[in-house]
C-alpha cells in the first residue's frame, strides 16, 4: 500500500512515529527528516511559508498553491491514501482546497478538538470532504457515511520518544540535582495557553516542601517573572529556559514525582509532557479541563485540579505531595497504548478500510 504523507509542521517526531515502514511511503515536507522511510519531496509552498514570517498558513493563495503542488505530486505518485498528518490549519479553514483532491482517498489527523458550536459545525464540514478523520483527543465526535460506516476515530497520540527510560536515581544524578524533596517539573515550550502562570502563582501557596523543574524556552511568559516567582524556593529549584534535546526532556521527566500539565482552557488537546511522562512511568498533575482532565480520570494517571485556577493547583500538589502516588492497571493499560506499533496497528486498519470502499 503506498500512503502519501503530508506534514505541514517542522516538528518531525509525530511522523516517524505515525508512518509505517512496511508501507510504501512518500512524504512533502517543508524539510527533510531524519528517521523515516521512503521518497521524500520538498514543497516549495513549505518553503516560502517558514523563509517568511508574513505568509499565514491560512492565506488563500498559498493554500491553493499547495494544494495544487500535492496533486501535482499525487499524479506522478498514485498513492492508494493521501494522510494529512498534523492539519488543523484544515479545520479551521473547512477543508478549503481538499476538492482538489477529490479523486484521492484522504485521511487527515486532527490534533485539536475544541468543543463549541463554531468548530462543531468546521468539524462536519470537513467530515464530508474527506475519507475519514483521526483524532487526538477522546473527547471527539463520531462521523459515519451514509450508510453508517464510521469515518472518524479517536486513536491516542503515541510517544515520538524512543530513547531511554532512566530510574529516577540515575536521572538525578544525571542533572545535578542532590535533594530528597519531592520534585516536581513542568516541561516545553513556555507559553500561556499552557498555564505555567498558574503554576508560578501557585508558588507561594504550596504548603509542602518540594524541588520545581521548569524546562524550556520562554515565549509569552518573561524569564524574568519566572525567576522572580521561584526565589522564595532558594535552591530548591532547577530553571532550564531554553530548547532542551529529547534526552534532557526525559531525564527530567525520569526525574520528577509528578509533572505538572495545567493547560488553560484554551487547550483542548493532547500534551506532549503529559504523554511522555505516562511513557516513563511518572503520574501528572493535570487541569480538569477538556482532553486532558478527561485521559487523567479515566485512566488514573494522577491528580486533577481546578482548571485556571492556581489556588486548586497549589492544594493539589500538596495533597499529590501528602499522599504519594501508586500506578493502577489503567495507568499501565494507557501507558502501552503509547506504543508506536499499537498506533501504527490501528491506522493501517483505517487505510485498508478507506481502500475497501
Amino acid at each position: 500500500m503506498k500512503i502519501l504523507y503530508i506534514n505541514e509542521d517542522r516538528h518531525d517526531g509525530i511522523l516517524r512515529a505515525v508512518s509505517n515502514p512496511n508501507n510504501e511511503n512518500v512524504y512533502i515536507l517543508p524539510k527533510h527528516v531524519s528517521g523515516i522511510n521512503g521518497k521524500v519531496y520538498i514543497a516549495n509552498s513549505f518553503s516560502k511559508l517558514y523563509s517568511n514570517g508574513k505568509i499565514s498558513r491560512y492565506n488563500p493563495r498559498y493554500r491553493r498553491k499547495l494544494a495544487k503542488e500535492i496533486l501535482r505530486i499525487s499524479e506522478i505518485e498514485k498513492p492508494d491514501v493521501i494522510h494529512f498528518v498534523s492539519s488543523d490549519e484544515y479545520l479551521k479553514l473547512a477543508g478549503f482546497t481538499l476538492g482538489l483532491l477529490h479523486n484521492y482517498k484522504i485521511v487527515i489527523t486532527l490534533h485539536w478538538c475544541q468543543n463549541n458550536v463554531i468548530y462543531n459545525i468546521l468539524r462536519w464540514i470537513l467530515s464530508k470532504k474527506v475519507s475519514y478523520i483521526i483524532f487526538h483527543s477522546i473527547n471527539s465526535p463520531i462521523y459515519r457515511e451514509k450508510n453508517g460506516e464510521q469515518k472518524s476515530m479517536y486513536l491516542t497520540l503515541p510517544s515520538e520518544l524512543t530513547g531511554k527510560i532512566y530510574t529516577q536515581e540515575v536521572a538525578k544524578r544525571n542533572l545535578g540535582i542532590d535533594t530528597e524533596l519531592p520534585i516536581i517539573s513542568m516541561l516545553g515550550t513556555i507559553e500561556k495557553y499552557k498555564g505555567c502562570d498558574l503554576l508560578l502563582d501557585a508558588i507561594g501557596k504550596i504548603k509542602n516542601k518540594f524541588y520545581l523543574i521548569i524546562a524550556g524556552k520562554p515565549k509569552s511568559i518573561s524569564a524574568d517573572r519566572i525567576k522572580k516567582a521561584v526565589n522564595c524556593l532558594n535552591d530548591n529549584v532547577l530553571l532550564n529556559l531554553e530548547y532542551i534535546s529529547d534526552e534532557r526532556f526525559t531525564q527530567i521527566i525520569c526525574a520528577s514525582n509528578y509533572v505538572v500539565v495545567p493547560y488553560r482552557n484554551s487547550f483542548d488537546a493532547t500534551s506532549g509532557p503529559l504523554t511522555e511522562s505516562i511513557r516513563c512511568g511518572v503520574p501528572v498533575i493535570s487541569t480538569d479541563y477538556g482532553n486532558l482532565g478527561r485521559l487523567t480520570e479515566c485512566y488514573k494517571l494522577g491528580y486533577t485540579f481546578k482548571s485556571e485556577d492556581s489556588d486548586s493547583l497549589a492544594n493539589t500538589i500538596s495533597k499529590a505531595i501528602e499522599n504519594g502516588f501508586e500506578i493502577t492497571e489503567d495507568f499501565e493499560n494507557y501507558r502501552n497504548r503509547l506504543r508506536t506499533d499499537s498506533y501504527r496497528l490501528q491506522q493501517q486498519l483505517v487505510y485498508e478500510t478507506v481502500c475497501k470502499r
